[in-house]
């Protein structure tokens, strides 16, 4: 199978503070089916954009991961500094 790739961009009001956040989510995240890897990358610029690239061994495990992350509360205090998403998509290599 093909590995499935989560591309996520946003806003946060607090960068520093949303990176903190995360942190507290690493564990939660691990833990679903299919999860292989998560890097969080800045904005050059140092403005308030983060983008998220999850790597899930198959792109029915990603889908159902992004459902699952929607309505689980160990994911509420991460959300709750997203201020904006700009792309939410799942991608394969070419």
């Amino acid at each position: 199978m093909e590995k499935a790739y989560e591309l996520v961009v946003y806003d946060v009001a607090d960068r520093e503070s949303a990176i903190a956040a995360r942190e507290g989510i690493k564990a939660a995240l691990s833990a679903f089916p299919g999860y292989l890897g998560w890097t969080t990358l800045a904005a050059a610029d140092g403005s308030a954009k983060l983008a998220d690239l999850v790597t899930w061994r198959t792109l029915e495990e990603a889908k159902s991961a992004a459902k699952k992350v929607e309505s689980d509360p160990a994911f509420a205090p991460f959300m709750a500094h997203v201020a904006g998403i700009n792309l939410m998509g799942h991608f394969s290599e070419v």
